[in-house]
């Protein structure tokens, strides 16, 4: 949850997919000691914005390989 270098907490969350179906992620961060802070943004955006999953057979020919 928090930066050890610049003791900022940060949450990195699940934001959804792009149009190609790759996840994209949302990272926040807060002030100093403002863990609760980055908490509620990071429920309130969950809350507003549920993490959708895409059905698996739609990736499969995205992952190289």
């Amino acid at each position: 949850m928090s930066d050890d270098l610049t003791q900022q907490p940060a949450a990195s969350i699940p934001a959804g997919f792009d149009r190609n179906g790759l996840p994209v992620g949302l990272h926040i961060v807060g002030p100093q000691y403002g863990d609760a802070l980055v908490l509620r943004a990071a429920r309130a955006f969950e809350t507003a914005q549920p993490f959708a999953t895409p059905h698996l057979a739609s990736l499969q020919d995205k992952v190289p390989g």
